[in-house]
């Protein structure tokens, strides 16, 4: 691996520039930034450069801001990998040998979610909407509104919307909701 260092330098006109210095000259200006406060420390970063054959090490002086934006970069990468060692990663779609035969391992893990019981819950839904729109116009607006959570805010919206009183929206809720009682206690499955 070549390591290159590239330090502000003051050019023969005046101007301040990178420039290619040797590790002695880089180590110099690290050991006099050592003696300086921190508001006039020099700051360098570390990038490498991947040369298809050969991996380039290149040590570049920035700004603090930038030092300082590298530098929590660069500490979070280093936690990533240390902790990221610990662990053995595994593809779901990996064949995991059985007494019949192999499944993939994402077959094997066990979910929170029980199927059967998010179908069951999908067909009560629906034969619910169905038998509401089927009983009163404003049931199914009344399911969405409680299924959403906006029971307490919707007497007025759905006064204005049917041309009634906030009164008769209050005794539709009443309705609606003891038809939800007598739904709930009816079906089996």
């Amino acid at each position: 691996m070549k390591t290159t260092y590239l330090v502000n330098q003051e050019q023969p006109d005046g101007s301040i520039c990178l420039a290619v210095v040797s590790s002695g000259e880089w180590l110099s200006v690290v050991e006099m930034n050592k003696r300086l406060p921190l508001d006039q420390r020099r700051y360098f970063i570390i990038d490498y450069i991947d040369d298809g054959d050969e991996l380039d090490r290149m040590v570049i002086e920035v700004p603090r801001s930038d030092y300082l934006a590298w530098l929590k970069e660069h500490n979070a990468t280093e936690r990533n990998r240390e902790l990221g060692s610990k662990y053995q990663h595994l593809s779901l779609d990996v064949l995991v040998s059985k007494d019949e035969g192999s499944i993939r391992l994402g077959d094997m893990i066990a979910s929170d979610e029980v199927i059967e019981e998010s179908v069951i819950n999908q067909m009560m839904q629906d034969n619910l909407r169905e038998m509401l729109s089927a009983w009163k116009p404003w049931a199914s607006d009344l399911l969405e509104i409680y299924l959403h959570g906006d029971k307490r805010t919707c007497t007025n919206t759905l006064a204005e919307k049917y041309g009634v009183s906030p009164q008769v929206i209050r005794k539709y809720k009443r309705q609606f909701e003891n038809f939800i009682k007598n739904f709930s206690s009816g079906v089996s499955f």
